[in-house]
């Protein structure tokens, strides 16, 4: 009776035996219980992000875990507590946490993800394998990242224009305040999709804005400089979405050589009261240089043309200061409609 049901009942034994045999094989080896995958959610670019693996040995004997590596070594760096020469083991039982360091790099348009491994003693899993994802933030950016404007002349206007992209933002970036130097003056000049919206493609949602920039007035002698940065906000937001350095500078209208002159000076002969000093322009046309007041400490006189700029100065023998007192006076000159100080010192090194 019993051997006509035989084609029937040989699979099921067969198949009784079998799954008895993985249940007890499983239960007799290592387990390793690991998350295959850590979604670290959305972050800026190049952001370090710190996170634990944990990795359990459910098994009824020790788990080896050895050969560590990753998938990028730029981007993921770790460190396994009681590993020895790359392999820890794991009493049934016991568990590791792994940390971990990622920097999520890449574009909004491509997910990020970087893989941490390590060979292991389980049968059903004799690599374990971690991956770790996230996704690049949509940003503003400049083109070009930075403006300089050069050299200017005084009061020189100078127009340039930046594009401010929206990489994959995910909302329409709206434009609010900008923020930047006094002489400097920022308007938008265009902006695609007319509409205002973004399309989430490179390129696709620009603002261009036209930068004027004033070259600014400084002292005659003094080099005027454009140093300070253009914020530019989005529109009911509190922080500013972008910062564009901006540079330049306005040279010194004239040019002392020595800025300033330090008497007694050493020679060959002992203490030298006399120095030289040459004064030029910038300016085309400026007309003659003139002395306008010489202190009556100094002889003040010039060393080739009267008006070229170029003198002999003096510290008068009647007019020195005592040994260790530091005396200071003025040359004061005039170039064009510009006047100015040249400044004189006098020291006599030694006590008094």
């Amino acid at each position: 009776m019993i051997t006509k049901f035989w084609p029937i009942l040989i699979p099921v034994f067969v198949g009784l035996a079998a799954y008895g045999y993985t249940r007890w094989d499983a239960g007799s080896a290592p387990n390793a219980v690991v998350e295959a995958t850590t979604d670290l959610g959305t972050h800026d670019n190049n952001k370090l992000v710190t996170t634990k693996v944990r990795i359990h040995n459910a098994g009824r004997i020790d788990l080896v875990l050895s050969q560590f590596s990753v998938s990028c070594a730029s981007c993921l760096t770790f460190s396994v507590p009681g590993a020895v020469d790359n392999v820890v083991t794991l009493a049934s039982g016991e568990a590791i946490t792994v940390d971990a360091r990622i920097i999520v790099h890449g574009v909004p348009e491509k997910p990020f993800a970087v893989g941490l491994y390590c060979k292991s003693n389980d049968p059903r899993q004799p690599e374990l394998h971690v991956t770790f994802t996230a996704r690049v933030r949509g940003r503003l950016i400049a083109v070009p990242p930075s403006l300089d404007v050069g050299t200017l002349k005084p009061g020189e206007v100078v127009t340039r224009q930046i594009e401010i992209r929206d990489i994959s933002l995910d909302e329409p970036f709206q434009l609010g305040r900008m923020e930047t130097l006094p002489h400097v003056r920022v308007y938008p000049t265009s902006r695609t999709p007319s509409d205002g919206t973004s399309s989430g493609e490179f390129g696709k949602h620009v603002i261009t804005l036209a930068i004027e920039v004033t070259g600014p007035l400084a002292g005659p002698t003094e080099v005027g400089l454009v140093r300070g940065d253009l914020l530019i906000y989005q529109h009911e937001r509190g922080d500013a979405a972008i910062t564009i350095p901006i540079r330049g500078e306005v040279p010194a209208r004239i040019t002392v050589t020595p800025p300033a002159v330090v008497l007694p000076r050493a020679s060959s002969a002992g203490a030298d009261y006399t120095a030289e000093c040459k004064v030029t322009s910038t300016i085309a046309g400026h007309g003659p240089i003139a002395l306008v007041k010489v202190p009556p400490e100094l002889t003040v006189s010039p060393i080739s043309q009267p008006d070229d700029g170029h003198y002999r100065i003096e510290w008068r023998a009647d007019q020195r200061p005592p040994v260790g007192e530091l005396r200071s006076v003025g040359i004061r000159f005039r170039v064009g409609t510009d006047e100015f100080d040249v400044p004189v010192r006098c020291l006599i090194p030694g006590a008094p």
